[in-house]
């Protein structure tokens, strides 16, 4: 999506698409309005959902004027929900929030600071993984910095950590595959950009029997996929995959 002529400096526009999420999606709205960086939109795109969830977005709404909702009459899925909401957003700042994730209160206003200090234009986190009940089940540290040669790798952003500073790109825009976020990052971080983070769990990322990337065996093809749709041969491919799976063999036997 091509950035708008609009784009008020400062403001953060914080997309978050929503589809059959009643159970959730309150807990991850609470976490965006409750941020102590307060010049925010959050822009909730409904995916044709059949159950309580627009009841839910629509009391917030009633309560928090920064609230804007968008509605998909049919669930035309998750990249298509993202980049609705980006074509609908102002901010200068692009950040997503997945409807069953959660923020820390202090998310933004640590990384939207990063970012002005770093001379970067992206931003993440490191991020505690917790199930459906909200129990930390783990922690998924990350890269300070992220770079071409180790998101080349493998996908080092949690979507929910996400901050992008949109007037460093042309187009911000999700393609409609599986593993639509790494796609998206390998096409912002190349050249000469990189994302710069926080080792410190700013988001809590829930793992849960419905994400897509709950089955370990497919989400490895689709990466692969990914990856060889953005020009990574097949040799560097498998090489990182025997990378990633020794260096995660090797942390769990210390």
């Amino acid at each position: 999506m091509k950035k708008s002529s609009k784009t008020i400096s400062g403001l953060v526009s914080v997309v978050m698409p929503a589809y059959m999420c009643a159970n959730f999606i309150k807990y991850s709205i609470q976490s965006v309005i409750n941020q102590t960086y307060k010049n925010i939109e959050l822009i909730i795109v409904i995916d044709g959902c059949a159950d309580k969830t627009k009841d839910i977005v629509n009391d917030y709404k009633l309560i928090d004027n920064r609230i804007k909702i968008i509605e998909h009459k049919v669930n035309l899925g998750i990249s298509a929900a993202r980049n609705t909401g980006i074509c609908n957003s102002k901010g200068q700042y692009i950040a997503f929030c997945d409807s069953d994730d959660t923020w820390r209160k202090d998310k933004l206003e640590n990384q939207i600071s990063l970012i002005k200090t770093s001379g970067q234009f992206m931003s993440h986190s490191s991020a505690d993984v917790i199930d459906s009940n909200g129990y930390k089940i783990g922690y998924r540290s990350m890269p300070v910095t992220i770079d071409k040669n180790n998101i080349r790798r493998r996908n080092y952003i949690v979507n929910s950590s996400a901050v992008i500073d949109r007037n460093a790109y042309k187009e911000i825009y999700f393609n409609d595959i599986k593993h639509e976020d790494y796609d998206l990052w390998l096409r912002l971080i190349k050249d000469h950009k990189s994302s710069i983070g926080l080792d410190v769990p700013l988001v809590r990322y829930r793992s849960h029997g419905n994400n897509f990337t709950s089955n370990k065996y497919k989400s490895i093809l689709w990466m692969i996929k990914v990856q060889l749709s953005n020009g990574i041969k097949i040799h560097e491919i498998f090489l990182n995959l025997f990378i990633n799976a020794y260096s995660r063999i090797n942390f769990k036997q210390r």
